[in-house]
């Protein structure tokens, strides 16, 4: 269960392969001054793992696991 707080909201701008899971890259609209590598930040029901942050916009890894719970073409 997601016990965390919403403190905005981003657009994925990019998704690409990465080993068997996804890559994505998406814009908030907030800086992620409080983010790290390693994270796993909330996006539509999915976790991907912080791999890069920059500014406003970060990327993050899906797993397998995560994919075969979500779509993300």
């Amino acid at each position: 269960m997601f016990t965390g707080i919403i403190e905005g909201l981003g657009t994925i701008t990019k998704i690409r392969s990465s080993g068997q899971g996804k890559r994505l890259t998406i814009e908030a609209d907030y800086p992620l001054d409080h983010a790290k590598i390693g994270d796993s930040i909330a996006v539509s029901g999915a976790f991907p793992t912080a791999v890069l942050i920059e500014g406003k916009s970060f990327e993050g890894d899906l797993s397998p696991e995560n994919l075969s719970k979500k779509k993300f073409g």
